[in-house]
């Protein structure tokens, strides 16, 4: 049997040995938490990592990073990943593999949310596409988007007509005055991506204002003219919870509440600048505030314009008579496109120029921008003022030789529908992954495409033809097809 005072002397070294192992371990296991990981073998042993967050549509994607299987399925996260640019690529049976190539930067992560996969040629679902003819009124008005509904508009009330994708069928107003039907439309004005179709009835000068509402079987007018206590030059944004609308008159704006007894109150004056992104209104005054309105009513200050670029841009629309257009705006950061197709973006670490935009998007749930630079579409996160002196770097998300792209506005996901030529591509516009563009339909030349997101069906209409057609291209197994009826 063990003397006391040897089992006394093993407990020692047992105590001891883990002692010593913690004191080693703790400082990598703390490392390892706050992404630094430790290689001896490179020259800075030292290293912070970096995170990659991936999400796809459909989910459950198994995912691979050089090639290796990460034994992972979307959505997923790779932690502790050295700087550096890596291939990732996400497989799913039935649908073709998704391949990128990804930047990873220290203390940062690099998300790729909601990476579009596209059923393989076995499993393509064929779209089946549904046509209308359109009357000859109609062909030959404007076309705009009204939520769900595609509005061909007209020289008369009497010429509007409303596409019902989902139905394939066509609305007519139906319950208006005959002298409302009869009476010119100087402007259409849509105010918001629902109910806020407005039209500016007047030949020389606004005399009256109607709001186009929609129905199941029908459109009906509202006559709104008795709500303003003077008729605007524009309506400019619409909030139909509180049945607010948002009015320009000169360059003065109002907000006038349905059926309220306070009428007009006014909200700014001396604007020189507007803009809508993703269900917010802003405006920009003389004084370079920024002010904005959510589809809820509730009205904020983001920020002030204070840079010598913005200045220069106030007082030539001032000058002008021109608004200036605001793409993003945000406590962090505001986005205008300036004279000779110059972007702007004034954040706390400066102003900075991006020349050559034809068109940019704002993204607020990214807090970034999506442009076409020359013939390259950028993305600019607007979430890396730290990084490059804390200029907003542009990530060149693709680059075409000599022909620049449309984009059909599809930009919820991670990927943007763009016409170019003869084509209708799917770009990846995520900052820091470059994935490859595909080619997932064809146009015609005179073919318009809007898109609706809630049900996921794309609507073409060829003015030449006198035709609209929809096709559902997205639903919750993933993209389909997108060729177009011959």
């Amino acid at each position: 049997m063990a003397s006391y005072p040897y089992i006394t002397r093993i407990r020692r070294i047992t105590f001891w040995f883990f002692v010593l192992v913690f004191v080693v371990t703790w400082p990598l296991l703390m490392l390892y938490t706050f992404g630094i990981s430790i290689e001896p073998d490179r020259r800075k042993p030292v290293v912070r990592t970096g995170i990659v967050s991936v999400e796809s549509l459909p989910g459950r994607a198994d995912l691979f990073v050089n090639g290796k299987d990460e034994k992972k399925a979307t959505p997923a996260v790779i932690e502790n990943l050295n700087p550096g640019t890596y291939s990732l690529e996400l497989r799913k049976e039935g649908f073709e593999s998704w391949q990128a190539e990804v930047s990873v930067f220290a203390d940062s992560v690099t998300k790729v949310d909601k990476a579009v996969l596209l059923k393989s040629a076995t499993q393509k679902t064929e779209g089946s596409d549904a046509m209308h003819n359109l009357p000859a009124a109609s062909a030959s008005g404007a076309v705009l988007t009204a939520g769900d509904y595609i509005l061909f508009t007209g020289d008369l009330p009497s010429d509007f007509r409303a596409y019902v994708p989902e139905q394939n069928t066509v609305l007519t107003i139906s319950g208006a005055s005959v002298s409302y039907l009869s009476r010119p439309v100087k402007r259409v004005e849509k105010a918001d991506e629902g109910r806020g179709i407005f039209l500016l009835l007047g030949d020389k000068s606004v005399d009256g204002v109607l709001q186009l509402q929609f129905g199941r079987d029908a459109m009906s007018l509202k006559d709104v003219t008795g709500e303003f206590e003077q008729l605007p030059d524009r309506i400019v944004w619409y909030a139909p919870y509180l049945g607010t609308i948002y009015s320009l008159s000169g360059h003065t704006l109002y907000a006038t509440r349905e059926l309220a007894e306070t009428g007009e109150r006014k909200v700014a004056s001396r604007i020189v600048g507007t803009g809508r992104v993703e269900g917010t209104f802003f405006y920009l005054t003389h004084q370079g505030d920024v002010g904005q309105i959510t589809s809820l009513g509730l009205h904020t200050e983001v920020r002030t314009l204070s840079s010598p670029q913005a200045h220069a841009a106030i007082q030539e629309a001032e000058a002008s008579g021109e608004e200036i257009r605001l793409v993003f705006a945000s406590r962090d950061a505001v986005a205008w496109l300036g004279a000779g197709n110059v972007l702007y973006v004034e954040s706390d670490g400066g102003t900075y120029e991006y020349p050559s935009i034809a068109w940019a998007l704002g993204d607020s749930r990214r807090n970034r921008l999506v442009a076409m630079q020359g013939t390259r579409i950028i993305s600019i996160s607007l979430e890396e003022r730290t990084v490059n002196n804390g200029r907003p770097q542009p990530w060149e998300c693709v680059a075409w030789d000599n022909e620049a792209a449309s984009p059909v506005p599809v930009h919820h996901l991670s990927s943007l529908l763009v016409t170019q030529g003869d084509r209708i591509l799917l770009v990846p516009v995520l900052s820091h992954v470059k994935g490859a563009v595909r080619t997932v339909g064809s146009r015609s030349a005179p073919e318009l495409y809007f898109y609706a997101e809630s049900s996921g069906i794309l609507t073409t209409v060829n003015r030449e033809a006198g035709t609209v057609r929809s096709r559902q291209i997205v639903d919750t197994a993933g993209l389909l097809n997108l060729e177009p009826l011959e």
